[in-house]
C-alpha cells in the first residue's frame, strides 16, 4: 500500500501566509488559521516557530501593522478608519496594538517625517 506523503513545510507556510493575507479585514484566530491549513494548533505553531521564527498569531498581526503603515502613509483614512478596514472594533485597541508592534502610537506614525518603511521581520 503507498503512503500519502504530507506536503513540505513551505506548501503549508505559502499556503497559511496567503489565507492571512486574504483576511487582514478580519480578527482570525489561530484555530482558524490551523483548520484552513488542515494542520493542528501545535504543529502550525511549530512550523512557524521552526521556518519564520515567530509564532504564527504574531506574524498575522504583524501583516496588519504592515497594512496599517501603508494604509497610514498612502491614504487619507482616519486611525478610527484604519482600525476598522483591519478588523479592529475598537480604535484604541488598534492603537495599543499598533503601538506594541512599532513602538510609536499611529497617529505619531503618521505624523513623522520620512516614515520608515516596515519589516516583517522586526517585531516577530
Amino acid at each position: 500500500m503507498e503512503r500519502r506523503r504530507r506536503p513540505a513545510k513551505s506548501q503549508y507556510l505559502n499556503r497559511v501566509i496567503t489565507y492571512m493575507r486574504e483576511h487582514l479585514q478580519e480578527n482570525l484566530t489561530l484555530t482558524q488559521i490551523a483548520r484552513e491549513a488542515g494542520l493542528s494548533e501545535s504543529y502550525l505553531n511549530a512550523v512557524f516557530k521552526e521556518c519564520i521564527k515567530c509564532a504564527p498569531m504574531d506574524y498575522y498581526i504583524n501583516m496588519k501593522m504592515e497594512q496599517a503603515c501603508y494604509l497610514l502613509c498612502n491614504t487619507d483614512l482616519h486611525i478610527y478608519q484604519v482600525a476598522q478596514h483591519l478588523g479592529y472594533e475598537n480604535q484604541y485597541y488598534f492603537s495599543r496594538a499598533f503601538k506594541k508592534v512599532l513602538g510609536v502610537p499611529p497617529k505619531k506614525y503618521k505624523e513623522m517625517p520620512g516614515i520608515p518603511a516596515v519589516s516583517m521581520q522586526v517585531s516577530c
